[in-house]
């Protein structure tokens, strides 16, 4: 295995993998096409080669200071990871295309009109009756029991016999070993975080779902969190058409000026087939970087700018002339840093009454709702 050449073939396909997914799921693409970028790079991810990366690391894995040893440690770990996950997903190359085109092909009825499945999430959003907000839930379900999870059920159960088959007892001792996480102190970690917070989130998120909606917190929905998160009433402050200028303001503010950034393409636009999730897609580190953003309405649109627009100036700004494995691997955490430092914005006092002219009452106001939502 020539370690120079896998990354250079590496590195094409996540250009041609991170195009089709942003094609797809930005709605200008129908149909997703992953399996077929898989076969023309088949060679990647053969188990020659994981089993190749994995004695590389095994073998040069033992207590050495010297910083040449640790990078190139460092570069094989995430090659390994880079290896394995596409071993599992060239296994399951053709559920994740059905996935995507099933999820962009179905559509839901709605008091006799048709709405596509994922323009629906947009609908709950903007829903004020509790009645047709639940009406369009309970739709959602239908569709994701009949139709997504007979393929996901196939999809999950073959990542965890392929896992066995590479001699782990589980798919998630495969992934903790990818990862060089344990999930049992992750898991730990997080009921402790459960613990700790249940009194406040039963206290705080009841009382703003009474206050706004007038619904208890016993018999609510996951329906009602999508409009409660929605936040109408500060729409007067965090307007749809300005979602996009207020979001350069603040960069330029940074002494950022995104129009000068040809690297970093927007696509705002509303189509019925687009993902309501934003997203940013990385097609080549750091000259094509897309931002994507389904506008609903609100501020929930404001913080999925900040938060993907963080993520956008990371990969915008990374040393064209960085190694492979630190321009398209690495730790994902240092991405999700400036994502949410970007996104963390939204609750900070001074940026809000700069910018959107909010009243220090209504700022404090603002930001323990923020807060209470994120709990």
């Amino acid at each position: 295995m020539n370690i120079e050449e896998y990354k250079i073939k590496a590195e094409e396909f996540l250009t041609l993998l991170d195009k089709e997914y942003y094609l797809h799921f930005s709605g200008l693409k129908q149909d997703l096409n992953v399996s077929d970028i898989y076969k023309k790079y088949n060679e990647l991810f053969t188990l020659e080669n994981f089993l190749y990366l994995k004695k590389l690391f095994e073998d040069n894995n033992y207590s050495n200071t010297h910083n040449k040893k640790n990078e190139f440690l460092k570069k094989i770990r995430y090659l390994l990871k880079f290896c394995g996950e596409g071993l599992l997903e060239n296994q399951t190359k053709e559920f994740i295309d059905e996935i995507g085109e099933i999820e962009a092909s179905t559509n839901i009825e709605i008091e006799g009109k048709i709405i596509p499945f994922r323009f629906s999430e947009v609908l709950l959003s903007n829903e004020d009756d509790k009645k047709k907000r639940d009406l369009i839930d309970d739709e959602r379900n239908k569709v994701t029991a009949k139709i997504f999870n007979p393929v996901l059920k196939n999809y999950w159960q073959k990542l965890h016999l392929y896992s066995k088959e590479l001699g782990y007892k589980s798919y998630k001792d495969f992934i903790e070993f990818l990862k060089f996480i344990d999930f049992s102190e992750l898991n730990q970690s997080m009921q402790n975080f459960l613990k700790l917070t249940t009194d406040l989130y039963e206290k705080y998120f009841a009382d703003l779902l009474k206050k706004e909606l007038g619904i208890d917190l016993s018999i609510s929905r996951k329906s009602d969190f999508y409009i409660l998160r929605r936040a109408k009433k500060y729409d007067t402050y965090f307007k749809k058409e300005k979602l996009v200028e207020t979001f350069k303001a603040t960069l330029e503010s940074m002494g950022i000026v995104i129009d000068k950034q040809s690297n970093i393409i927007f696509d705002i636009e509303e189509r019925e087939n687009k993902s309501p999730r934003a997203f940013c897609a990385t097609v080549k580190v750091p000259d094509e970087i897309y931002l994507v953003i389904m506008p609903k309405g609100g501020q929930d649109d404001y913080e999925a700018i900040l938060h993907e627009g963080g993520h956008a100036q990371h990969f915008a700004n990374t040393k064209k002339k960085l190694d492979f494995e630190y321009k398209f691997l690495g730790d994902n955490s240092v991405t999700e840093g400036y994502a949410f430092v970007f996104e963390n914005l939204m609750q900070n006092i001074n940026w809000l009454t700069y910018f959107f002219s909010f009243s220090k009452e209504d700022a404090k106001e603002f930001v323990s709702f923020s807060n209470i939502i994120k709990l």
